[in-house]
């Protein structure tokens, strides 16, 4: 059985080692005692610089839309290319099941929202919760969404704000996902009502392994959704494998952008709703042997771009044809060890799909992972 496939039914059977889990919840958790980067707020006011507009460069098309966490690098911060991105969404505002705010994460970032504003690009605001009964509590209690509403409406106008990503996740056993297209069209209609011009968005799952979801209701419901397009392997996973298989296997990622399964609908009606997320990060074990798609024995981390360039370029860069994605192999101390990750040709695979569909544009998990590196940015230029 290939890496792909095998990867694939490892998510859908939740592995042996761990539950899946989202990368925005795993590196929301990893970076819980790490300090807000002050240079993303300033000096504490109101941000002052009204959006202005903006010329792209010649043969530029679509949206470029980075998530941008707190933890940023100073120097990388401070490199950010305006000139490329359209869309930067602060993470996080992170939430409670009623509807009020867990943990701002220091915002609003006056600082950022400044310079972004001055650049032509939008900041839109991040709402992350967690959970399925978390989840389902605020969805589903009138009480609590409005609470949510009216939370994020001041917060989006204290931090001059382009709009809101919600990034509320669960595998939905509970059956949230049936109330989320209702909840996301009142909150749509509330905050346009609110703040003409707010883009409301929400991160949505990359598959519908379970049935759950109305694809074409949910894109309706909002201004457009960023398709989370990662995850397909992990800490969960029985063998090495893509995080974000082109093709190959029973699901991927061309699937999710055209099967009927998942968004084949939205992106037959409506491409201009839908962003193609790409994944900033890999995955490392320690596995059984050097062969692709070897058992895994222990799962290590999940290596940043930049990591996972580097050490394609220490132990040599190998290409897996059947996923169209980068991995490489090292031994160590008598042990093996793989890590897969979308490199520069990989991604620029993505992006190609996206621009064949005619979507919106593509999106980032997450600005800061490629360090310190151009070559990321020019492709997406």
């Amino acid at each position: 059985m290939h890496a792909p496939l095998i990867a694939v039914l490892a998510l859908a059977t939740a592995g042996l080692a761990h539950p899946w889990s989202s990368p925005h919840q795993i590196e929301l958790e990893r970076h819980r005692d790490h300090p807000v980067l002050e240079e993303l707020i300033g000096d504490g006011g109101a941000p002052s610089i009204p959006l202005l507009p903006r010329a792209r460069p010649a043969g530029q098309k679509g949206v470029v839309f980075g998530f941008l966490p707190y933890w940023i690098d100073k120097y990388y911060y401070e490199n950010l290319d305006y000139e490329v991105l359209t869309h930067i969404a602060a993470f996080s505002l992170e939430m409670n099941a009623d509807g009020t705010i867990a943990d701002s994460n220091g915002w609003p970032w006056t600082a950022l929202v400044d310079s972004a504003h001055a650049h032509g690009v939008r900041v839109i605001l991040t709402a992350t919760l967690f959970g399925d009964g978390q989840v389902l509590s605020l969805i589903a209690d009138d009480e609590h969404r409005q609470t949510f509403f009216r939370e994020m409406r001041d917060q989006i106008r204290a931090g001059r704000a382009d709009g809101l990503n919600v990034d509320f996740e669960g595998p939905s056993a509970n059956g949230w996902a049936s109330l989320i297209n209702d909840f996301m069209a009142e909150l749509t209609a509330y905050l346009h009502d609110e703040i003409p011009g707010c883009q409301v968005s929400f991160a949505a799952p990359a598959v519908d392994w379970g049935g759950r979801w109305d694809q074409m209701g949910l894109a309706n419901s909002c201004d457009y959704l960023f398709i989370m397009g990662y995850a397909f392997s992990g800490s969960w996973s029985d063998n090495s494998g893509p995080t974000a298989p082109l093709t190959g296997g029973w699901r991927n990622i061309t699937t999710t952008v055209t099967g009927a399964s998942d968004y084949g609908e939205v992106t037959d009606t409506r491409p201009e709703k839908l962003i193609l997320g790409v994944p900033y990060y890999g995955c490392q074990w320690e596995t059984a042997g050097p062969e692709a798609g070897a058992a895994a024995r222990a799962f290590i981390r999940y290596p940043q771009l930049t990591e996972g360039l580097k050490r394609g370029e220490s132990y040599g860069r190998m290409w897996d044809a059947t996923s169209q994605t980068a991995w490489t192999r090292f031994e160590s101390s008598g042990k093996w060890y793989q890590v897969w990750y979308d490199d520069l040709e990989a991604l620029g695979l993505k992006y190609d799909l996206a621009l064949r569909e005619e979507l919106l544009g593509v999106g980032l998990w997450a600005l800061g992972y490629e360090g310190y590196l151009r070559e990321p940015w020019e492709l997406l230029a």
